[in-house]
């Protein structure tokens, strides 16, 4: 497999750097610090240098790199089987210097606990969980577009009841926290039949409420207000596939050549003419987790759920 070396003089030249998906490592001349894979090299790159002015782990390792070592790959898996290979081989000196996970977030719900609905950086405690999300920006705004669709809470304060129930833009369930004020309208047990409905399951009925709402303005002609529509649909079409998939994720077995993939990971490639084994995964999930994957090991889930989709034309 040819590869390209580029100096790190030369890692803003965007011209030296190929696109596709890549295996790069990160290197002190001959020495591997690091080795990561993207399907964007560019975007990889550009993250770690304004990451180095933010992380301290990763200045380290930028400081540390003088050049850097790219192999494209045909594939998303040819690159994640060679990424997997390569660790195992190489035991790179400051891997862990940089993660690309770190940032990603989880979706928490708990119906008796304000408020409700939150972002978490890990699954410790006793919420349901889906995820992780690669974007929190993204989970934002699914957050904020459902919650409004069904004046479900989206809370911006640690007070409440807020100004968003004048507002009429939330039907008020953190009123029933007060066990003296609770009525059936906005009980805790309908906001958890809520919660779990519009997050926990692709088949809410959501996406469909816009995609009908879309269609009748665009055939009553009023373009604008269909247009307006389409960036909530595009949201909610990109939750429901990465729903799905949390859903499939662990449940992914099959073999193909000199490849094994087993519960949603790698178990056994053949490479270049060599055998390797990798450990299996030995999570035990909590009942909360049905619908969570490790933040380390949902790049690789991803990848070999979309191999599957593909070759099996789901």
């Amino acid at each position: 497999m040819q590869s390209i070396i580029i100096k790190k003089k030369d890692f803003q030249d965007f011209t030296s750097i190929p696109s596709g998906w890549s295996l790069i490592a990160l290197k002190r001349d001959d020495e591997v610090l690091h080795l990561g894979y993207a399907g964007n090299v560019k975007r990889r790159i550009n993250y770690l240098l304004q990451m180095a002015e933010e992380d301290g782990s990763v200045g380290e390792l930028m400081d540390a790199c003088t050049q850097m070592q790219v192999w494209q790959y045909e594939s998303a898996l040819d690159t994640l089987v060679a990424y997997k290979v390569g660790l195992q081989n190489l035991n790179p000196s400051l891997q862990s210097s940089f993660r690309p996970w770190k940032d990603y977030a989880y979706l928490a719900l708990n119906s008796q606990v304000f408020p409700f609905l939150k972002i978490a950086e890990d699954t410790n405690d006793d919420w349901l969980y889906v995820g992780p999300f690669r974007d929190r920006f993204f989970l934002v705004d699914v957050m904020d577009t459902v919650a409004r669709i069904l004046r479900l809470p989206s809370c911006e304060t640690t007070d409440w009841p807020c100004e968003k129930l004048d507002e009429g833009l939330c039907a008020g369930y953190c009123r029933s926290l007060d066990a003296a004020h609770e009525e059936e309208e906005y009980s805790l047990d309908k906001l958890d039949s809520l919660l779990k409905e519009s997050f926990m399951r692709a088949d809410n009925g959501i996406l469909e409420l816009l995609l009908g709402e879309r269609n009748r303005y665009f055939d009553e002609l009023e373009f604008d207000r269909a247009d307006l529509l389409d960036d909530q649909i595009e949201l909610l079409e990109k939750y429901r596939d990465w729903l799905i998939f949390l859903y499939s994720a662990r449940h992914i077995s099959w073999e193909e050549g000199g490849l094994q993939v087993e519960d949603g990971r790698l178990r056994r490639v053949r490479f270049e003419g060599n055998d390797y084994l990798f450990a299996k995964d030995s999570t035990v999930y909590r009942h909360n987790e049905a619908l969570a994957l490790n933040l380390d090991s949902v790049d690789e889930s991803r990848i070999l759920y979309e191999h599957y989709q593909k070759k099996n034309k789901v």
